[in-house]
């Protein structure tokens, strides 16, 4: 995707990292796309909202006894359990499960508006990972922004 041709306003989705150069920040991109469809945007800002709540519940001082759907839903740069900063290691990152998990994802939930069921892949990698592991890799791609959940936190799609 190196020649892609953006136009002025287009929505894109950036993965990369902060870094510090000469005192000023500024992030390196590692991959740009363009939205394939609104619905990308939408539940960026879904979970933009959902992340901050979350963290307003999780610093007040009485909570909700009943907590938010999901504790492990990505952001797409946002706030929440895992930072705003994300080290990349998910896509073509060398380690084998990520890469299988997400190579799984792509293929199985491209057709599909909702994505894949997360006890889809488990099934499927069931004889190379065990759950524990399958479930980190995921909530590790979602971090890093290569996925985000879709219905729920059970529901995954690139």
């Amino acid at each position: 995707h190196r020649d892609l041709q953006l136009k002025d306003g287009a929505y894109v989705r950036v993965i990369g990292q902060v870094k510090e150069y000469e005192g000023k920040k500024s992030v390196l991109a590692h991959s740009i796309r363009t939205l394939s469809t609104g619905n990308e945007l939408t539940h960026h800002m879904l979970e933009v909202v959902y992340s901050a709540m979350r963290t307003k519940n999780q610093n007040s001082i009485v909570t909700s006894a009943a907590p938010m759907a999901g504790n492990n839903m990505g952001t797409m740069g946002g706030v929440g359990n895992r930072g705003a900063v994300y080290e990349m290691g998910g896509a073509g990152s060398g380690n084998a499960l990520n890469d299988t998990v997400l190579d799984f994802i792509k293929r199985e939930g491209s057709h599909l508006d909702v994505g894949v069921d997360v006890e889809k892949i488990i099934k499927a990698l069931a004889g190379q990972y065990n759950e524990g592991q399958i479930r980190n890799a995921i909530d590790t791609i979602a971090g890093e922004g290569h996925i985000y959940s879709t219905i729920n936190e059970n529901w995954y799609k690139h």
